[in-house]
């Protein structure tokens, strides 16, 4: 589940409020021009998406790199994809504040602006889920708490964390 972030006027803000689970599970969750906050994996997946659909996307990372999670050569290929639908990427940001329709922020140091968005994709920090936790303790059955559960991060930890349960079994 994401972590909604507190960052000035997000929540004031003309612009409409989604998350990447929105957009990947209703393709029309998003708007025409959209800003990605966050810049990891699923960021960039979710700009990927909404750039292939012909919307207008910038993504704002506030780290040194982008998808630092994912292997240099798979991340290169996704920038190239980014690049062809003509996503825009800015790193190393610090939000000082959301606007009815955009965003005031730097880059690297650099202040800018962006105006005339109409959504705003929050894809930042995710939060784990565990509202069956409470189950174990009615029940003599040994759980195995895995994946996002366990901490969100991506597919291939958790598939590696279910096959290590499997065999424990």
């Amino acid at each position: 589940m994401p972590d909604m972030p507190v960052i000035k006027g997000l929540f004031k803000s003309k612009m409409k409020l989604v998350t990447s689970v929105d957009v990947f599970t209703d393709a029309q969750a998003a708007g025409d021009k959209v800003i990605v906050l966050g810049g990891g994996f699923t960021g960039l997946i979710t700009a990927h998406k909404l750039g292939d659909m012909g919307k207008e996307v910038v993504v704002l990372n506030r780290k040194k790199s982008f998808a630092e999670e994912m292997s240099s050569n798979d991340r290169y290929y996704l920038r190239e994809r980014l690049t062809a639908c003509g996503v825009i990427l800015y790193k190393m940001v610090a939000v000082k504040a959301f606007t009815d329709a955009g965003v005031i922020f730097t880059s690297k140091g650099e202040p800018l602006t962006l105006e005339g968005f109409d959504t705003v994709v929050i894809s930042e920090k995710h939060q784990p889920v565990r509202d069956a936790k409470h189950l174990e303790k009615q029940s003599r059955a040994k759980f195995h708490v895995i994946g996002d559960a366990k901490t969100p991060r991506h597919l291939m930890f958790c598939i590696a964390e279910a096959e290590e349960a499997g065999r424990s079994i």
